[in-house]
């Protein structure tokens, strides 16, 4: 016998429901564990300059140090698409498979080298190299997370030799 129409379309609505709500779940469950973090990489220069506030990621700000970088947008987020970022905030599920760190950037120094650094509590756990030009930029970096991962995070946009650019805090739980 064949199904009616009506009858596929009640159960791809009800496997529809099913994978928003444990999508909404996923999203929205916290609880507190260990953390589980790997070793501090040692070739990872040393944090020599202050942090600069990230409360508003949308204005434009000069790297303190750095005149010849202008940052203008700068947040970690679910997705990037289409080179924009996608559901930025400050507060992430630590049952996130992977979060992404989005710069905006105008150089006018050729040749210059900028890292991101993400930090678990004070752990490093991931470090991402790139090597840019004069002109603007979009550099984008992911972490690929871990459920038992919960705490204050950040990720600090730094040049090669260490000197604090940017600080963009988040956090998992």
């Amino acid at each position: 016998m064949f199904k009616s129409a009506f009858q596929i379309k009640w159960k791809d609505l009800l496997g529809l429901l099913f994978l928003v709500f444990g999508f909404i779940v996923v999203l929205s469950l916290s609880t507190d564990s260990p953390q589980h973090m790997p070793d501090k990489d040692a070739s990872v220069p040393a944090i020599t300059q202050p942090s600069v506030p990230a409360n508003n990621h949308q204005a434009a700000l000069t790297a303190p140090g750095h005149p010849s970088i202008t940052i203008e947008e700068a947040v970690i987020c679910l997705d990037v698409d289409q080179g924009e970022p996608l559901l930025a905030k400050s507060r992430f599920s630590r049952l996130i498979d992977r979060l992404y760190c989005f710069v905006a950037l105008t150089s006018r120094e050729s040749r210059t080298t900028l890292i991101h650094l993400w930090y678990l509590d004070e752990r490093l756990v991931q470090k991402k190299t790139f090597s840019i030009d004069a002109g603007s930029h979009k550099l984008i970096s992911s972490l690929e997370t871990r459920p038992e991962w919960s705490g204050q995070c950040r990720v600090v946009v730094a040049n090669a030799s260490g000197r604090q650019l940017h600080v963009i805090p988040f956090v998992l739980e």
